[in-house]
């Protein structure tokens, strides 16, 4: 954050983003147009299973430097994966 000029706020919200899983977007135009569909998928569940994991561990590092408020999003984030995981 120092390096780009970020408030330690910003650059921790942007660490958390780099943990999140590849996006739906990916796999509605590989479904849309008939291309690389089950790479795709494979790439959006084995992302979403990482993330779970990523996104954890950096809330855990990132504690101390965030606010309440940001730690409550990332931790419904990761509520969320996890239930979409066990959707899979």
């Amino acid at each position: 954050g120092i390096w780009l000029g970020l408030a330690p706020e910003t650059a921790s919200v942007a660490i958390l983003a780099s943990g999140l899983p590849t996006g739906a977007n990916v796999f509605i135009l590989a479904n849309r147009y008939r291309v690389f569909e089950a790479p795709v998928v494979s790439a959006v569940v084995v992302s979403t299973a990482v993330s779970l994991g990523a996104i954890t561990l950096l809330i855990a590092w990132l504690a101390p430097r965030l606010n309440a408020r940001v730690i409550q999003a990332a931790s419904l984030t990761v509520c969320s994966l996890a239930a979409l995981v066990l959707l899979f």
